[in-house]
């Protein structure tokens, strides 16, 4: 599987930054072509207000707030490439 850095590279939406969180976390299987009827399957965790949903929709906003992901429009999600945790000698992810 790719790193988050490589998932979220370009602007991706709400639904596909979930899946891939889902994925990275063991929750849902990784398809690397995007296999379409194993998305459509899922998609509904996502569409609609279940409790995995939410915890990923919150999981993504905590990696806004960190400084991880950025996030336009108020919708799409992307890697922070100037994103430097304070391990590595920056701030972010500090707080």
């Amino acid at each position: 599987m790719k790193t988050i850095q490589e998932l979220f590279e370009d602007w991706i939406e709400p639904d596909i930054a979930e899946y891939y969180l889902a994925c990275m976390l063991g929750i849902m299987e990784y398809h690397e072509n995007s296999n379409i009827e194993y998305h459509r399957k899922v998609k509904g965790v996502f569409a609609v207000a279940s409790k995995l949903g939410t915890a990923l929709f919150k999981m993504l906003e905590q990696m806004v707030e960190g400084g991880m992901l950025e996030k336009r429009d108020d919708w799409d999600y992307r890697w922070n490439k100037s994103f430097k945790g304070y391990w590595e000698g920056g701030r972010d992810g500090l707080y």
